[in-house]
């Protein structure tokens, strides 16, 4: 008997569960003391607020970007998995491409998925977010399904759940630039991407401080719920060059269904003219 389907409701998980030890910080001057003195050091943001506006006014000025997704997704229940250590059972690799567009105070992307076990054709699902509604193009479905609206079938939720989240976090400080008062910035190291310099910054959420100015009750239940299990903070990394544009983002998250996530998006072409519109 073919599975039943269901209707497409997949979890947005909005926060990155990554744990890390919280680090003193200073002000936002690129000049204040602890900032490397040597000249080819890139100019650094030690206050979470100062560079979470700075990034933001450049992706607003920018207005779109191309992205580019490189990543694993390990089965539910693997949990994390230290470099060189073995590759799990049941690891699926995650690639895909796309387009990112900041316009009127939102952020709207559109972008093709390709999930599989190295070495086999992956599954394809487009997807496509803008105005708070999301789209997806399942894998053999003959058209567009909106998240929430639409069926979707047992074998294709890990894809569904995978791409929705994705969709959710295309900005790649989304999880922290709402709780900005509740941040810092735990590190601020320079680092070459190819031939790009950048800042690698990890910057840090005080859940405990963020449920306590939340004001949309449904958020602020889920940071009640995390504080109680355990997680006090999350965090996010962000790759940013000279000019404060995004170069690189990495999340780590695990996917209610479809299991441990892992992924880099790099951003390119920073004011390239995108257009994301819903699918007909």
């Amino acid at each position: 008997m073919p599975p039943t389907p269901r209707p497409l409701r997949i979890a947005l998980v909005l926060l990155l569960p990554a744990l890390v030890a919280l680090a003193g910080c200073s002000t936002p001057d690129p000049g204040a003391a602890g900032a490397p003195a040597n000249a080819t050091s890139l100019p650094k943001f030690y206050d979470a607020k100062a560079l979470l506006d700075a990034v933001g006014d450049r992706e607003r000025a920018d207005g779109g970007a191309l992205t580019v997704l490189n990543g694993t997704l390990d089965p539910p229940g693997t949990g994390t998995v230290e470099a060189g250590a073995p590759t799990p059972p049941g690891r699926r690799a995650v690639t895909g491409d796309g387009v990112l567009r900041f316009a009127d105070g939102a952020v709207s992307t559109r972008f093709d998925q390709r999930l599989g076990p190295a070495g086999a054709a992956p599954r394809t699902t487009g997807a496509v977010r803008t105005a708070g509604r999301t789209w997806l193009r399942l894998p053999g479905a003959p058209g567009w399904s909106e998240v929430g609206r639409a069926q979707v079938a047992q074998p294709d939720l890990a894809d569904a759940t995978l791409a929705t989240n994705i969709a959710g976090m295309a900005d790649p400080l989304a999880g922290v630039t709402r709780y900005a008062d509740a941040a810092l910035v735990a590190e601020a190291q320079d680092e070459s991407l190819g031939d790009v310099a950048t800042v690698r910054y990890t910057i840090v959420v005080d859940l405990v401080r963020a449920a306590a100015a939340e004001t949309d009750p449904t958020l602020r239940a889920q940071l009640t719920q995390q504080v109680a299990g355990g997680l006090t903070r999350i965090s996010s990394t962000v790759w940013v060059d000279r000019d404060q544009r995004p170069v690189r983002g990495r999340l780590r998250q695990e996917l209610p269904g479809a299991g441990t996530l892992d992924l880099v998006t790099d951003y390119r072409s920073w004011g390239t003219p995108v257009t994301v519109a819903p699918p007909t």
